[in-house]
């Protein structure tokens, strides 16, 4: 039983990073405050590294904190008007991390494919637990 109106506030702040062997680092930090009082806390970092002409690899870590909704319980006593049980509504600490190949060309009729491979794992404190596989592909005419 969740409340009808939930505002939600983000304040997001970025660094990039040229680095002097063809890379780039990339950090970002997220701050989120909502009206039910969940408070998260967001830092990731993006290490890209130039392979070659058409190809880069992409490394991702990300930690997220974030506290319970006011109303979360797992034993609520009958007659409370707001309550929840959904795990995503918990107070947990998340990590993400994984890696991105992407490869970039072109065609004589295509001005740009790009192909790209990845993995990414998921892991948070309340026992959710998620690999990811992806792959992509983009063609520009």
């Amino acid at each position: 039983l969740l409340p009808e109106v939930r505002h939600r506030h983000a304040l997001l702040g970025r660094l990039v990073q040229a680095l002097p062997w063809r890379g780039t680092l990339k950090q970002s930090y997220r701050l989120y405050l909502d009206s039910w009082g969940i408070v998260g806390n967001t830092l990731e970092t993006q290490l890209y590294q130039r392979l070659g002409r058409g190809a880069y690899l992409r490394g991702l870590y990300r930690l997220h904190h974030q506290g319970a909704a006011d109303f979360f319980t797992t034993s609520a006593v009958p007659g409370v008007r707001h309550r929840t049980a959904d795990s995503d509504l918990d107070g947990f600490t998340a990590h993400s991390y994984g890696a991105k190949l992407v490869l970039v060309g072109s065609t004589p009729s295509v001005r740009e494919v790009t192909f790209d491979l990845g993995f990414e794992r998921y892991h948070r404190s309340n026992d959710l637990r998620a690999s990811l596989y992806t792959c992509g592909l983009s063609l520009l005419f």
